[in-house]
């Protein structure tokens, strides 16, 4: 053949090619703000025609400096082709170039094979019909559709199945293709298939054909193809190339959805891991640090109930979760998990707990655990429970554990906050509340509550303790009373050292009659359970919604009640009466200063 004729045949068909082959021009710009595709063949890489997108200035530029990407092919003749094309430099330009000339090599490569077939005969067509689906949808299940439409085209009387490695969502795009997800079959021919790339042949006695077709992408095999057709359709080797790039469309088609859905999963954890970690890095506490934690964990586990858990330096548990102590079942399960911690510090997930003997729960069926780790020491863990069996997937799992592992320092900071601020508010021998914390926490229930009670209590004949026993056993004594007090009040109440053998305890929201009778029940409690043996006297006082009051004028007052209470004998309390106006702060402090230096002594 004349060298000339052949390269017009040659550059006709590459016009021909991108006019059939290429998108709608829009289209394309909406893949590519610019781009220059080419084919070049032999050694010298001579050049036919071009096809491209953008501006004459933009397509020069990016000859220079764009990204550039070639795959090579072989023409019917032997010679070595290449098809290329260059875009921006940018990240989603790139990666559009990569699936965008993966897409169409098939029908290139394919195109260019057999010249005497003719290149613009129905097979060529059809192949670039579905190139042109590859490229507008990012649906798998379209771009199938259109390959097995062109199957059809062909061999109309064939019949189509698929077996998908995954549950892929082309079930409402093929509604009359049966489709089987997951590869452990008793198909062997679909094993050897799927396994081994290669596409096989079986002959039924029923007359019909059998063939098996991998759909490749370039990371793997992503399902099979079975094409049913019956014997008196000529199969040869242009039909098979044309089966065979039409099944790597689909395959590529599959892969590319994969890859697409697996880097938005992956930006998708990144932002959560990010956006969590910039959270956690403020100054929370330990409470509010579980509550946001969980907040994040809802976004990519809405169903699950998720359940946070610190150890104490006593290796007690300490529950950031509501109403665990009154749930036995939560409590027998956190035992169970902080066991299976300890002989295998790894987190663990159990599609189905009750085939498990370990695990022994009534209204949940799956459950993921993730220890929290500091220097090889378990600090604590996040359970998460699901109601239905398999309630979790594998990459929840994965992102749970990248999660907590972020998240961790976050709660070994704010525990270490938390034991810091405590210290400061702490009084080191009883280990009860600072005089100043005390005052805070009056000073903020007169501000948001309706009444509270305020408690004032001094250690009876507590010289006479120290002159007889010495000052240890002084401390023994107040430490035993700080432990008394502590066990008599509710968790919201705020019990503390006021000084020397004096203590004080605030009971908010609390009338007079509730405080006295907390009172008493600390004096009996003192008296019974002290050794050795000490009393204790207290002075009551209580506000109401109302009242001007102020933390000094209830000091005042409980104070007038105490040495009231010593006056009358020691081991007992009295109250101060509901707070009036009807003395001032001043008239309270003269009367205090004069009791105090008339009976001091006597306490």
């Amino acid at each position: 053949m004349d060298g000339g004729v052949f390269m017009r045949g040659i550059n006709h068909a590459v016009n021909h090619l991108w006019e059939n082959l290429f998108p709608e021009e829009k289209e394309l710009q909406a893949l590519f703000t610019c781009a220059i595709f080419y084919v070049s063949r032999g050694k010298e890489r001579v050049r036919w025609t071009t096809f491209s997108v953008g501006s004459k200035e933009q397509t020069v530029e990016l000859e220079e400096k764009g990204f550039r990407l070639e795959k090579t092919f072989t023409l019917w003749n032997g010679t070595p082709c290449v098809i290329g094309g260059c875009v921006p430099k940018e990240d989603t330009q790139k990666d559009r170039l990569i699936t965008f000339l993966t897409a169409i090599f098939p029908a290139v490569s394919y195109y260019f094979s057999f010249p005497n077939e003719g290149n613009t005969n129905k097979y060529t067509d059809l192949l670039m019909e579905v190139t042109k689906k590859f490229h507008v949808s990012m649906r798998a299940g379209t771009v199938l559709k259109k390959m097995i439409d062109a199957l059809k085209e062909v061999y109309p009387t064939s019949e189509v199945m698929l077996y998908l490695a995954q549950e892929w969502d082309v079930q409402k795009d093929l509604p009359e293709v049966p489709i089987t997800y997951g590869m452990a079959l008793e198909n062997e021919a679909v094993q050897e298939v799927y396994l081994t790339a290669r596409i096989h042949v079986e002959n039924s006695r029923k007359g019909w054909s059998i063939l098996y077709i991998p759909l490749r992408g370039q990371q793997g095999v992503y399902g099979v193809l079975q094409l049913s057709l019956p014997h008196h359709h000529v199969y040869h080797p242009i039909a098979e190339d044309f089966i065979k790039t039409l099944a790597d469309m689909g395959g590529k088609a599959l892969e590319n959805r994969e890859l697409y859905k697996s880097s938005r999963t992956l930006v998708k954890d990144l932002q959560l891991i990010n956006e969590t970690s910039h959270m956690l890095n403020s100054k929370l506490k330990v409470e509010e640090t579980a509550r946001n934690l969980e907040h994040q964990i809802k976004k990519f586990i809405p169903y699950g109930k998720t359940i946070f858990l610190m150890l104490e330096e006593d290796n007690n548990i300490r529950p950031l979760t509501d109403n665990f102590y009154e749930n036995k079942e939560l409590q027998d399960l956190a035992a169970t998990v902080f066991n299976q911690f300890h002989q295998k510090t790894e987190a663990f997930i159990f599609s189905d707990i009750k085939a498990s003997p370990c695990f022994q729960m009534e209204d949940y069926q799956s459950i993921m655990a993730v220890p929290m780790m500091q220097s090889r020491e378990i600090i604590g863990t996040v359970i998460v429970l699901g109601e239905e069996k398999e309630a979790f997937t594998f990459h929840q799992f994965r992102l749970l554990q990248s999660l907590i592992e972020h998240s961790t320092l976050a709660f070994i900071n704010a525990s270490l906050q938390e034991k810091l601020e405590l210290m400061v508010i702490t009084d080191q021998l009883t280990q009860l509340y600072s005089r100043h914390y005390l005052d805070e926490k009056i000073r903020d229930s007169l501000q948001k509550d309706i009444q509270g009670t305020f408690l004032l209590l001094d250690i009876d004949n507590f010289k006479q303790v120290n002159d007889t026993h010495g000052h240890q056993v002084g401390d023994e004594i107040l430490i035993q009373v700080a432990n008394i007090i502590r066990s008599n009040i509710r968790s919201g109440d705020v019990a503390a050292r006021w000084g020397g053998e004096e203590l004080a305890v605030y009971l908010p929201r609390a009338d007079l009659h509730a405080g006295k009778k907390v009172a008493w029940r600390i004096v009996e409690n003192i008296a019974r359970e002290t050794n050795p043996p000490v009393t204790i006297s207290g002075g009551v006082t209580t506000w109401k919604h109302g009242d001007h009051v102020s933390v000094d004028l209830l000091v005042l007052r409980a104070d007038e009640a105490l040495y009231e209470a010593k006056k009358r004998g020691k081991n007992q309390v009295v109250d101060a009466g509901v707070l009036t106006e009807a003395k001032s702060v001043d008239d309270f402090s003269k009367e205090n200063d004069l009791s105090r230096g008339r009976d001091i002594h006597n306490r």
